[in-house]
């Protein structure tokens, strides 16, 4: 069997997919090469993506704005596009719970030979590499030499497209398919997609408190959060919304422990600065389970709780996307200064520094791809397309848009999206085009200064003069002064495993981290002591269930994406 031969950084290609009307209860087909239009029909067999909007009042689908029912402008200019460059997109659509039956159906059926591009979505390695090793797929690096119209050649022929190829190159010197990629810059620099933990500036104002520094400090705040009953509810119920079951809450961060918040769900892995770390080998472990021990014996911890908690003012700290506007849905007493919540970062152990969780750079991932049928007609049809798709001009209408409709450029130069959404209909959904993830894999490449003036401008229409410029404050320092340790989305340094590996991480990874999961939330609770002979006993039962491995397993990935 055919394996990855080696891994870099990649931008990746979005890239469309084909669908079977068999399997969609929908879509078109023609049967000839060239519609009636003059245009080459390039069949696609992918995904019905669909969107229903948090109150539940819209709920659309690709399937709708394909067939008409919902007008969208970027479709229409999506489709435009296509003819422009001579191709009809004819679409097979699968709705998300008939996916994985459909795809084994279509390949076992001999019609995965009818479509020109598929999109693969969660098919895992074994099912690529078995295409590959069948001959059902395209040599993408073949047919891009072949019927490129140089545009294509050249992405992958040097910078991130060549270490693209370089990535995804298996055994054989060929590769075959083109993952999904997300990349994030602020001003253009590699950073920008941060999680922290937060908290309500707004409550600290009004009792007077100062930004918590330690450890001590956030306690007190916390708890005269509930004393002074900050909410004025006459309910001791303002909390700190927490995930006590792994490291991925903001507060272990505090204490020096890094985390990735994706990385096949090892919470307790981390790439920091280019080096791997383990939050159970980390020196403020055990001071990190004390403090939440703390907080949970006081009662100032909320570990599950209804969503409504947020909106009915309940939340004083939370861990999230930032700089998200969470402070929308929260309703205030009148007369109470309006919710707002700000960067809580401080050192709790002298001597270190709290790592911040940081989509920067690239990643990737196989979980979605693109790929052609080795028995497609069209394969120059299709390699045309790739000539589009890896274009500056393809990125853009895929997120942001269309200028003037979805985004405008600041001053900067950098896209801003439109807040209003009921100006756009449709197209106001979602912050990429909806045929992303349907029809191809889910690219972004933006830079996310635009979302936090958007986040400013948001302030100021809910009442605060300025907006919520500490967000915007803090973001700059971040770009401009590097204060704090990054600890780096995986996606982008990982290699991708092999089969070997694969097997491993699947045998071991289910027990140990419904162990990891079990442990911390044992230990917040009081439940399991943090005496050394106790502590001694759970890292023994780690390494017996294999985190020593794990990390080895990451490690070697990492060393094949550095070359070292």
């Amino acid at each position: 069997m055919k394996e990855l031969k080696g891994l870099g950084l990649g931008l990746t290609l979005g890239l469309c997919v084909t669908l079977t009307a068999a399997f969609a209860g929908g879509g078109r087909q023609t049967s000839g090469t060239v519609a009636a239009d003059g245009l080459t029909t390039l069949r696609f067999w992918g995904r019905n993506a669909e969107y229903v909007s948090s109150q539940g009042q819209e709920h659309v689908t690709l399937q709708d704005q394909y067939e008409g029912k919902v007008p969208s402008r970027l479709w229409d200019t999506f489709v435009k596009k296509l003819a422009d460059m001579g191709i009809k997109p004819e679409l097979t659509l699968v709705m998300d719970d008939q996916y994985q039956t459909a795809f084994q159906t279509l390949r076992a059926s001999g019609q995965f030979n009818n479509y020109d591009l598929v999109y693969g979505h969660g098919l895992g390695l074994q099912t690529l590499y078995s295409l590959v090793d069948q001959g059902r797929i395209v040599a993408l690096n073949q047919a891009v030499e072949q019927y490129s119209d140089g545009t294509a050649k050249t992405f992958f022929g040097s910078g991130n497209g060549a270490k693209l190829k370089d990535l995804f190159t298996m055994t054989d010197g060929n590769f075959y398919w083109i993952p999904g990629m997300y990349q994030l810059t602020y001003k253009g620099t590699p950073m920008g997609g941060i999680t922290l933990g937060v908290i309500r500036k707004d409550w600290l104002d009004t009792l007077g408190l100062p930004m918590p520094k330690t450890a001590d400090e956030l306690y007190n705040a916390f708890y005269q959060f509930q004393e002074k009953d900050i909410n004025r509810n006459g309910i001791k119920d303002e909390v700190a919304s927490v995930d006590i079951a792994s490291f991925n809450n903001g507060l272990a961060q505090l204490f020096g422990i890094a985390t990735d918040h994706e990385g096949e769900g090892l919470h307790y892995l981390a790439n920091v600065m280019g080096t791997l770390q383990c939050a159970w080998y980390q020196s403020g472990i055990k001071d990190y389970f004390a403090f939440m021990n703390r907080l949970y014996k006081a009662g100032l911890l909320r570990t599950g709780g209804e969503p409504t908690d947020q909106a009915e003012n309940k939340i004083g700290y939370q861990n999230t996307w930032f700089p998200n506007n969470d402070e929308l849905i929260i309703n205030v007493p009148a007369g109470d200064k309006g919710a707002y919540y700000v960067p809580l970062l401080f050192s709790a152990v002298p001597g270190t520094q709290p790592p911040i969780w940081n989509v920067g750079g690239l990643s990737i991932g196989t979980d979605k791809v693109m790929m052609i049928p080795s028995a497609s007609k069209k394969i120059d049809t299709a390699v045309k397309f790739i000539d589009w798709d890896v274009t500056n001009d393809f990125f853009t209408l895929m997120e942001p848009g269309i200028e003037g409709y979805t985004f405008n450029y600041d001053e900067n130069g950098i896209p801003v999206r439109f807040q209003n959404s009921n100006q756009i209909g449709v197209d106001g959904l979602r912050t990429v085009s909806f045929w992303a993830e349907a029809l191809v894999p889910w690219v972004q490449i933006r830079d996310s200064y635009g979302g936090v003036v958007s986040t400013v401008n948001q302030g100021k229409e809910v009442g605060y003069p300025g907006g919520w410029t500490e967000k915007l404050d803090f973001m700059n320092n971040l770009v401009a002064n590097s204060p704090y340790p990054y600890s780096w989305y995986t996606g982008g340094v990982l290699a991708q495993a092999t089969l070997q590996e694969q097997d491993r991480l699947t045998a071991i990874l289910p027990d140990l981290n419904t162990y990891i999961s079990e442990l911390c939330s044992a230990l917040v609770m009081g439940e399991k002591g943090l005496d050394n002979a106790s502590w001694n006993g759970y890292i023994d039962n780690l390494k017996r269930l294999g985190l020593d491995e794990i990390i080895s397993i990451w490690q070697t990935r990492i060393n094949r994406v550095s070359g070292k």
